[in-house]
């Protein structure tokens, strides 16, 4: 059995609070948005969105 699951996601770096949750619908279609306080410079607001996701699932981010 499968247990992949692909989920669009939109970054929204910099934020004053950290959360997961809300839609934006972009060109590609519909995504989930995480919000972090990381800045956008190499890589750290996409391993801090990792972080937060696997948080909010609670796995281990090395499966996220």
């Amino acid at each position: 059995m499968d247990d992949t699951l692909t989920v669009a996601v939109r970054v929204k770096p910099g934020a004053s609070r950290v959360r997961v949750g809300g839609r934006r619908d972009g060109t590609l279609g519909p995504a989930l948005v995480i919000a972090v306080n990381a800045p956008p410079v190499d890589g750290r607001a996409t391993e801090a969105a990792r972080r937060v996701l696997a948080a909010a699932l609670g796995g281990r981010p090395a499966a996220v």
